[in-house]
């Protein structure tokens, strides 16, 4: 096209704006003398109106006071009259002015008719005096005369109410016209606006159209999308532009995501939880640790819904860090349900945008609950070594001054007391290699690989079972169920199974046989196996049944029952390494005790060995 569109849709718009200006002012004016008109010719008439009728009320007034005076002779009734003919030049003046054309003929008729009435009939009775015998009219000619006057009168306001229509008529044919041209200049405005619509539409629906696909394709997602350049020139800039943007919004969009995959890469290969929020503490990203450990069905969307554990501060870290603080081995201890607490340690800091502002906080955490346990075990151990091991040693050392003090140089031995004294010397070493073998078993059952495959339980039990009756001096009773397949390590479950039928054994009343059922149900979830090991003996109190799995703990301490308190300890680590549960309950039938072992039928991976993450403690905290 020769020009521009803008430069065409301003001149088209000019006119436009031209028409409709004159057309507003004509409007106006012709409004505002038409209104005037109206307005004078109005008042003009009203007010010949209301003087006709002041004329008809005085002389109405005169009328009723020369006909009282005349029936009663009172000559109070003709200050009406008085009044009426005092008043009566003024009124017809008014209508005088007021009125044009025929109306002022017919005012003048009915001012004849009144100075008729006034001189031939009014004057002569109230100039009449009374007593004296003078000539007055009759009163049939007075009426006569004054419905003369009433007439005329009527007339006049008859041709008032003519003018009166006459000029509407006239306003109205003149607003007619003029609103016949507004119409004309409205048409021709429209006209216009109708040419500017479709040249528009002509030239900026097709481009705009297509801008407008555009626009929804990227809506959608579509990245790909490009606009067609078409119309005008400045259409054909704005789509070039619009295309250059996209294009290099693409680029960019581009470089980011390969930052960012880099960079999560990079995150998602470490070892530990990483967890960040945006300026408004929206949790926006989670690495490969923080999202495969996940605990909750539906995990915090926002640092607000985190909890954390700081002496006098119960904020979580990273909301610590959201508000400028900078958490450097903040150690969290957490509770989740159904699960053992475990110990974090978490580090936090904000972002810092380029402005020097706080865009978001970043917190990574890696579990320590192992360490501390080990820790806490190593204590233990400590407390053990110089306890349980010193004491048999003692007592070794003791009986070997006592055999020296007893069978020095040049005395004779006395061969019973002599073994009397090595059995005392061999049940201390006994004592202590035990608790040296329980603390290798404890050991192992933590740290050992775990070889799985297919294991038959009904086997396993059947060889203890058979071990554990052949080395018993009161041989038990051990009733065995038929007992499903698991996959385990089978030298850790024939451990387990060992050290629950030994106790079981064990911790029977003296004299009396054991008595042990050992059975299984499928009363657990699926792909799950409850294994019940039931038994007669002492059983355990029930203050102490959840307390028997821990290490050192000893339920029947200072009883005739030797034991290092590992036994449990020892099953408790092994049936976690193989994701289940070993609970201890009092015997449904009566007397003894119930260890109920729950194993998967097919072991899943071992989440304890996979670093914790931030994520996985973001709900719960104590």
């Amino acid at each position: 096209m020769p020009r521009p569109l803008a430069s065409s849709l301003r001149r088209q718009f000019a006119w436009l704006v031209l028409i409709l200006s004159v057309t507003g002012i004509l409007q106006l004016v012709s409004g505002q003398a038409t209104m005037a008109r109206y307005q004078s010719e109005f008042t003009r008439i009203r007010t010949a109106e209301l003087a006709n009728q002041q004329v008809l009320q005085t002389l109405t007034d005169a009328e009723t006071g020369v006909r009282g005076y005349q029936l009663t002779g009172d000559r109070r009734f003709l200050d009406p009259y008085r009044a009426g003919v005092a008043a009566l030049p003024d009124a017809l003046r008014s209508a005088a002015v007021a009125a044009q054309g025929t109306t002022r003929q017919l005012l003048a008729d009915q001012q004849a008719a009144a100075q008729s009435w006034l001189t031939g009939f009014a004057a002569r009775i109230a100039d009449a005096v009374p007593g004296r015998q003078e000539a007055v009219p009759d009163s049939s000619v007075g009426k006569a005369m004054f419905d003369t006057v009433r007439r005329a009168n009527a007339a006049v306001a008859a041709a008032l109410r003519a003018d009166q229509h006459r000029t509407s008529r006239h306003i109205r044919q003149i607003t007619a016209w003029a609103q016949a041209g507004i119409g004309l200049l409205s048409l021709a405005a429209v006209g216009l606006a109708l040419l500017t619509a479709v040249r528009t539409s002509r030239l900026l629906l097709s481009p705009l159209q297509a801008l407008g696909t555009v626009l929804r394709r990227l809506t959608d997602g579509d990245r790909t999308a490009r606009a067609p350049v078409l119309g005008p020139v400045e259409v054909r800039q704005f789509t070039t532009t619009l295309n250059g943007a996209l294009d290099a919004t693409d680029a960019a969009e581009a470089g980011l995501r390969a930052a960012r995959d880099y960079v999560e890469q990079v995150l998602d290969t470490l070892g530990t939880a990483v967890v960040s929020c945006d300026n408004d503490g929206v949790l926006v990203f989670r690495n490969r640790v923080a999202r495969d450990t996940t605990q909750a069905a539906d995990p915090p969307r926002h640092v607000d819904d985190l909890a954390g554990l700081h002496e006098g501060d119960p904020r979580h870290p990273l909301a610590r860090a959201l508000a400028g603080e900078i958490v450097v081995h903040q150690e969290m201890t957490l509770h989740r349900t159904g699960r053992r607490g475990r110990a974090v340690m978490v580090d936090a800091c904000p972002l810092i945008g380029t402005g020097g502002t706080i865009i978001g906080a970043v917190a990574s955490g890696y579990d320590v609950t192992i360490l501390r346990e080990r820790e806490a075990e190593l204590a233990t151990f400590a407390g053990v070594v110089a306890h349980d091991l010193k004491a048999p040693l003692a007592g070794v050392r003791g009986y070997l001054e006592l055999f020296a003090d007893e069978f020095g140089p040049g005395q004779a031995p006395d061969l019973d007391e002599v073994h009397t004294l090595c059995q005392r010397i061999a049940r201390n070493v006994d004592r202590m290699g035990q608790l040296i073998d329980d603390l290798l078993g404890y050991a192992t059952a933590r740290d050992k690989p775990l070889h799985l495959r297919a294991t038959d339980l009904n086997d396993l039990v059947t060889q203890v079972s058979a071990d554990r009756v052949a080395g018993a001096a009161l041989p038990p009773r051990i009733r065995v169920d038929p007992l499903p397949e698991v996959d385990a390590d089978r030298v850790m479950l024939r451990q387990l199974l060992d050290n629950l039928i030994g106790n079981a054994i064990k911790y029977t009343p003296p004299g009396e046989p054991a008595r042990i059922h050992v059975w299984a149900d499928d009363a657990g979830p699926e792909a799950t196996v409850r294994l019940h090991i039931d038994d007669r003996g002492i059983g355990i109190p029930a203050d102490q049944q959840a307390d028997v799995f821990t290490a050192f703990h000893r339920a029947h301490a200072g009883q005739s029952y030797a034991g290092t308190g590992l036994g449990l300890a020892i099953c408790e680590r092994v049936v976690t390494r193989h994701h289940g549960t070993i609970t201890a309950h009092t015997n449904p039938a009566g007397t003894g005790t119930r260890i109920t072992i729950t194993l998967p039928t097919h072991q899943p991976a071992d989440p304890d060995t996979s670093p914790f993450a931030l994520s996985a403690f973001a709900t719960s905290t104590s």
